[in-house]
């Protein structure tokens, strides 16, 4: 079901005009994208936010996101450990993009368990390395040196992308919160184990 980029109204299939606040609503148009309404949605609309950027076909802000988590994270790993952490300023980076493909690919897998009802896979890699800005906090704490802290902090900013994680499969996969919230936490959770071992070991 498609959300007024203006309001986050919920819209019928078909129609032209947000029955709420009266904006147009042309389909996947890009027209009327407001930066202001996407980030008031995403904290109380995260569904909505999440279908205004997919309609815009707004690919460059979920890639900045997951760029700056793996450059905060290896610009603190470089920090802490000088020349032997220039691996992992690159390697931080790498995985970064490399775990938003596999969290793409996991979702979708299990968005099928519950019939999920999503056809355009570009929209939801879009909403999907959005949600990402619930890491780059996270990622900007790279230089506390007490691995407890970083693991509580990683716990809470993660608990905020299972929340825009909800969102985005509500919007792309028409999922119910129960299925959505299932969806989300199982490749999050594996997310918080890769990220503590790494953390643990200084991989």
């Amino acid at each position: 079901m498609p959300f007024c980029a203006n309001c986050g109204n919920k819209l019928d299939e078909g129609i032209s005009a947000c029955p709420n606040c009266g904006a147009a609503y042309g389909g996947k148009s890009s027209g009327g994208f407001s930066w202001g309404e996407f980030f008031k949605n995403l904290v109380l609309k995260p569904a909505a936010a999440f279908d205004a950027l997919v309609q815009a076909r707004i690919w460059w802000f979920g890639l900045v996101m997951v760029f700056a988590v793996g450059l905060f994270s290896g610009i603190g790993k470089f920090i802490a450990l000088g020349k032997v952490g220039t691996r992992g300023f690159f390697y931080d980076i790498f995985f970064e993009f490399f775990f938003l493909l596999f969290l793409v690919g996991a979702l979708k897998f299990a968005a099928g368990f519950f019939k999920g009802q999503g056809n355009d896979f570009p929209g939801l890699f879009i909403a999907t390395s959005a949600s990402f800005i619930a890491y780059v906090p996270y990622a900007l704490l790279a230089l506390i040196p007490v691995t407890a802290v970083k693991i509580i902090f990683l716990i809470l900013f993660s608990l905020v992308q299972v929340y825009l994680l909800m969102g985005v499969l509500e919007s792309q996969e028409k999922l119910a919160m129960g299925p959505a919230l299932i969806t989300a936490f199982s490749p999050i959770l594996f997310y918080i184990i890769i990220e503590i071992i790494r953390g643990s070991f200084g991989f």
